[in-house]
């Protein structure tokens, strides 16, 4: 219910007679609206930035990267958000520091320095320098699992390697399964239409479509 005391309740403030002329308020009332409405939205993403630029200015003062840092943030039994990293780094910067040894000592991250190091060394010299070794993967590693032939639509049929389970190859097979499964749905002008050798079979049943 737009009435005029609630419209200019609603206009208080504004410039000029869109703060005391009904038909000139109740049309900046509606703008303000919308613009409220979707600014609600947006706020959320602006506050969202802020965290992440305090965080991203607090890890590189200890020389690592924003990314490296939540990437090991997740992946360590550390359950704190970006609203409380961000309050943490501007008021509480000695606990920041201590979260982010606890960090790097659970998932091991590289500083930015070493990384652009290491980017501009040789095999040679990254083996000598320790940041590579040679010797078996670790078993901490994940191994990735081979292909499974149960991915396939047929995985009974039998195939001569490894190479036949993938989809590469098997064109001509899918088109040809996927024309039988369309003959189906088909009504009876789309038949019509249809070439002689791709309707012939079933043609009989699907005259009382």
């Amino acid at each position: 219910n737009w009435n005029k005391k609630k419209v200019l309740k609603l206009a208080k403030g504004f410039r000029g007679m869109r703060k005391n002329c009904y038909s000139i308020a109740i049309r900046a009332v509606h703008r303000a609206m919308q613009y409220a409405y979707r600014s609600r939205r947006l706020k959320k993403r602006d506050i969202r930035k802020l965290w992440i630029q305090r965080i991203n200015a607090g890890v590189r003062e200890h020389g690592f990267a924003y990314s490296r840092f939540i990437n090991g943030l997740n992946n360590s039994n550390i359950n704190l958000d970006r609203k409380i990293l961000a309050n943490l780094a501007i008021t509480e910067p000695f606990s920041f520091k201590a979260i982010l040894d606890e960090v790097v000592e659970q998932t091991a991250i590289v500083p930015l320095k070493i990384r652009h190091e290491m980017q501009e060394l040789s095999l040679k010299e990254a083996l000598e320098a320790g940041h590579l070794a040679y010797g078996k993967v670790s078993e901490e590693i994940p191994i990735i699992q081979p292909f499974k032939p149960e991915r396939l639509r047929d995985p009974n049929k039998e195939y001569s390697n490894e190479e036949d389970y993938l989809r590469i190859g098997k064109t001509q097979e899918d088109m040809d399964w996927l024309r039988e499964r369309r003959k189906k749905t088909f009504t009876m002008n789309e038949m019509k239409k249809m070439k002689p050798d791709v309707a012939e079979e079933g043609w009989e049943e699907d005259q009382s479509i």
